[in-house]
């Protein structure tokens, strides 16, 4: 066995010598998705208990997430899990099959149905890895280890992708492998010693990393060298008896022999990952949370000169501009304020029982309270007991009463302790806690930085957007935090030696500490470099890709476009969805036998589709290639979408890619995109994809895609002259006419190109591959004009004819752009909003919403029969339908452009037939209007659901 116990020390040894691979278990080892499991598990029991117990007249005994969870179903195959549960239960049901509805009362349908509920929550959640696992992980790597990743779950190749793992194991062995070749699920060791024969590796050199009792059992059972268990419930000694050689909490607990390095693993640097760091704080508001002594002040022998740098804190006032701040100490509320000097931060003293914030007192002081009399007593009694012993004070804080013995001869240290424990064991309303060369009393509640930040956190979600924390500290007292923050943020701990932590990561001094925080100062300004009219992404993350095409969707009131990717087509990341106001479609669709009819927002005809390719290579795909560099950036000031992207292709061709796009604010017509394409390190022909493609669905909300989602009928397309391609398609039941006409023209500096053109047509699209030669270091600039117009517009003969003359009498693309920002200056000029602030965010968000609102309803939306969709032209949730959404921008409206108001009510007084007609067939007088509403008038909200979990259908009683 390779583990042994570190003499003097609670941390075990794990010795490399002996050890060669490493197996581990996915779900509460690698990543934090127990509780997504035990979610879905409770789910999908109690639902069928409950069922059960109405329909056989028993008591319904819901599943408890804890006991029954680990005792019956954690680390099992899912149908193993089913079986092992229901038999405590004494419920017998037939097995079925893997294909079994998840509707049917079968071990395996019940199983399916407990993966469907799994499956959505990690795809709404994700799941999130835990640091120090991927930390030893990469350490082992570093040793020469091969590691194996073993999972009962069918959706471990989910979860992987979710979380970024994909490429960190050598062996991947999950439920569907192990279904293949028929392995016996835990505790039987069949799928470990599988994932060992992959490696080629014994099980007498390997090791099993486990955090449930079936799996520690199974290591056992199949010989192997070392089993490993992760406490992460409580259940160690369950772990131990189960056959785990050791139980820790957290794998960085151990201590590494064997390697190079001869010493304790320890966390990730935070310094190191400040970037990564960073980029969880965007996911959210982010909410930073400082300790101060240790942390941003060195330890001293006297509280009182620990005195703040300056340097400190100019980081924490430039911080502050930036996120809210929060500084919790253990010193006294008005003690830590002084020391900090700065205004407008949130102050936490006493460990949580006093604070206050720029709008006044937090929660906490009146649990505290009762217990003055008890803090007062007991510090009269240390003050009489420590008198005689020199270097030992005592200080009093509101809530606390601390001893410090930092000045004391280490030989009088025990005496101290003794003294201060004999005064605390007559006081049960107090509780006794320590920290670094202290001791303190504290009111005996539960009521710590933990519950303190979480309050907190509550207290900045309040009709917010969700906030993502960050708390670094250095003291015993933190890791109250860092436990409670766990799987909510980031929590860094501020030590230079190995410790037992809750914490993600690590940072070495008050000094790494200060650099940390300018970093990430820096990135904020970096993330905001243009002040509060820019909204920037570095770096391609596909999972977020489809919420930053609504984010970057550029529009004029009339025609919008989702800031996809031109290159992309509607699939798992990418939905290149456009749409025009007021433009909607009824389908009838057939869902569970039942007809349904719904009226949508149409997604019309893509004209961005733009792509090239390098001789005869495959065309340019952003999830195919080696990305070196991604920017995004929306300049709302001036509505404009730019994009620059640097890529080396699987030829070894290393290209950049330069983009902007508008749609005119100035004519509603007109779209521009502008590409620009730099061989960096190659020669050779370059090939321009300009197309247009009328074959496009409805199908970006997954809810939706059961229903009829295909809008468009009878698509035409042609050309007109050398340069316009050009589509046209009906809607098929409003019967409504959308015609788009694209001009594109190559140029070499600002000589236009006579470029070779060869037309694609395919069924629904059309195209021209334009062949121009290039050379390394020498730009070419592709500019794509394009007009949209419907039957629906006025002062046009006929769709196609109106667009044909937009496109044909446009100006370039540098003129069109000048236009159109002059536009949006006349715009902003009428309505922005100045906000004074120290928090350029505050007015960075600002800017965003109503840039969107002036996307959705502009001066272009006055002439037009249009409502405000909830989540405006920018995608398909909610149907595009009409809400009361408008009822909130009146205000704001009234005062800046009245007559987008006057628009807007006329598009209900031009229902009001519909609705008094409403009114009277439901028995009232009057009108009554719909609560969703879309060419006509008529409710369009669904009078039945169905519910895709139950599988019933449920009235909608709003």
């Amino acid at each position: 066995m390779a583990v042994e116990k570190g003499a003097g020390s609670e941390s075990p040894y794990l010795d490399l010598r002996d050890l060669d691979a490493f197996i581990l278990d996915m779900d509460g080892v690698v990543t934090n998705t127990a509780r997504a499991h035990a979610i879905a598990w409770k789910h999908t029991f109690d639902e069928y208990l409950r069922e059960r117990a109405q329909r056989h007249g028993e008591a319904f005994v819901p599943f408890d997430e804890s006991s029954d969870y680990l005792h019956y179903v954690d680390g099992k195959p899912r149908c193993d899990g089913v079986s092992s549960f229901l038999s405590s239960r004494h419920i017998s049901l037939p097995y079925g099959g893997p294909d079994d509805d998840p509707g049917r009362e079968t071990i395996c349908g019940i199983g399916n149905r407990k993966n469907q509920h799994f499956v959505q929550y990690i795809r709404d959640h994700g799941a999130e890895p835990y640091a120090s696992t991927i930390e030893f992980i990469r350490w082992m790597r570093s040793n020469g280890a091969r590691i194996a990743l073993i999972s009962a779950s069918r959706n471990a190749k989910l979860v992987l992708e979710r979380s970024g793992l994909s490429g960190l194991f050598d062996v991947v062995v999950d439920g569907v492998e192990a279904d293949k070749l028929g392995l016996n699920g835990k505790p039987a060791p069949d799928i470990f010693l599988e994932a060992t024969r992959r490696l080629g590796v014994g099980p007498e050199r390997s090791a099993v990393i486990e955090d449930s009792l079936a799996g520690v059992e199974a290591g056992r059972v199949g010989g192997f060298n070392t089993v490993i268990g992760v406490d992460r419930g409580g259940q160690g000694d369950e772990l131990r008896r189960r056959g785990a050689d050791i139980a820790v909490g957290d794998l960085s607990e151990l201590r590494i022999v064997g390697d190079e390095r001869g010493q304790r693993m320890q966390l990730p640097s935070a310094l190191e990952n400040a970037g990564e760091i960073f980029k969880r704080l965007l996911e959210g508001m982010s909410a930073i949370f400082l300790d101060y002594d240790g942390t941003l002040t060195p330890i001293v022998n006297e509280p009182s000169q620990a005195v703040l740098s300056e340097r400190m804190r100019e980081i924490l006032r430039e911080l502050s501009k930036n996120c809210t701040l929060s500084i919790i100490s253990g010193r006294g509320l008005e003690d830590i304020r002084g020391m900090v000097g700065i205004d407008g931060l949130v102050y936490v003293g006493s460990h949580g029982f006093e604070g206050v914030g720029p709008d006044g007192p937090l929660p906490g002081q009146e649990l505290g309270e009762p217990f003055l009399p008890s803090l007062d007593r007991a510090e009269g009694e240390l003050h009489s007991a420590l008198q005689g012993i020199e270097g030992a004070w005592v200080e009093r804080k509101r809530f606390g009463v601390t001893v410090h013995f930092r000045n004391v001869d280490r030989e009088n240290v025990p005496r101290v302790e003794a003294l201060f424990n004999g005064v605390a064991r007559r006081y049960s309303d107090l509780k006794m806690t320590g920290g670094k060369e202290i001791l303190e009393l504290r009111p005996n509640v539960d009521w710590g930085k933990g519950k303190v930040v979480l309050a907190l956190l509550d207290r900045f979600h309040v009709s917010g957007p969700r906030v993502i924390p960050l708390y670094i500290g250095d003291d015993e007292t933190d890791e109250d935090a860092f436990r409670a923050l766990a799987d909510k943020g980031v929590t860094i701990l501020v030590s230079n030696r190995a410790r037992r932590t809750a914490a993600h990561y690590v940072l070495r001094d008050v000094s790494e500490v200060a650099t940390f925080l300018e970093e990430l100062v820096g990135h904020f300004e970096k993330d905001i470099a243009n002040g509060i009219w820019v909204l920037r992404y570095d770096g391609y993350d596909p999972e977020k890709e489809k919420l930053r095409e609504s984010l970057f969707a550029v529009g004029n009131g009339y025609f919008a476009s989702r800031g996809a990717a031109p290159e992309s087509t509607a699939g798992v990341y990418h939905y290149p969805g456009s749409y025009l106001a007021g433009l909607y479609n009824c389908l009838e669709s057939s869902v569970d036998g039942r007809r349904i009819v719904n009226e949508s927002i149409v997604n019309v005809p893509n004209w961005l589709c733009t792509s090239l390719r390098v001789d005869d290579g495959d065309w340019f795909n952003i999830d195919a290639v080696e990305i070196h560099d991604f920017l995004q950036e929306l300049d709302m000031r001036r509505g404009i979408l730019s994009r620059t992207v640097t890529f080396t292709d699987d030829r070894e061709q290393r290209t950049r890619l330069e983009q902007r796009r508008f749609v005119s604010m100035r004519s509603p017509h007109l779209v521009g995109l502008e590409t620009t394409i730099t061989p960096e390190n190659w020669s050779g022909n370059l090939h321009i994809l300009s197309a247009l493609d009328g074959w496009v669905d409805n199908t970006l909300v997954s809810r939706y895609q059961q229903l009829n989602n295909h809008h468009l009928d009878r698509i035409r397309t042609g050309v007109s002259g050398k340069e316009i391609i050009w589509i046209q398609a009906d809607t098929n039941q409003s019967h409504i006419r959308i015609a788009e006409a694209a001009r594109t023209r190559v140029f070499k500096g600002s000589e236009l190109m006579d470029a070779k053109r060869n037309l694609r047509e395919g069924l629904g699209h059309i195209g021209q591959d334009i062949e121009v030669p290039v050379e390394e270091g020498t730009p070419v600039r592709i500019e794509k004009i394009c007009s949209i117009c419907s039957s629906k517009d006025r002062a046009i003969s006929e769709s196609l004819v109106g667009a044909l003359r937009e496109v044909d009498r446009a100006e370039d693309f540098g003129q069109l752009c000048d236009e159109h920002m002059s536009a949006w200056d006349d715009l902003w000029r009428r309505c922005q909003i100045e906000v004074e602030t120290d928090h350029t965010w505050t007015a960075q968000i600002l800017n965003l919403h109503l840039f969107h609102l002036l996307q959705t309803v502009s001066t272009h939306s006055i002439d037009l029969d249009v409502g405000v969709p909830p989540r405006g032209l920018h995608g398909e949730a909610y149907r595009g339908l009409i809400m009361w959404d408008e009822i909130f921008i009146f205000p704001f409206l009234n005062l800046r452009v009245p007559d987008i108001t006057r628009s807007l009510l006329l598009y209900r007084y031009r229902r009001l037939p519909e609705a008094r007609w409403a009114a009277r067939r439901a028995g009232y007088e009057g009108a009554m209007y719909p609560w969703q509403s879309g060419s006509d008038g008529r409710e369009e909200a669904q009078r039945l659901h169905l519910n895709p979990i139950s599988g019933e259908w449920i009235p909608d009683r709003s």
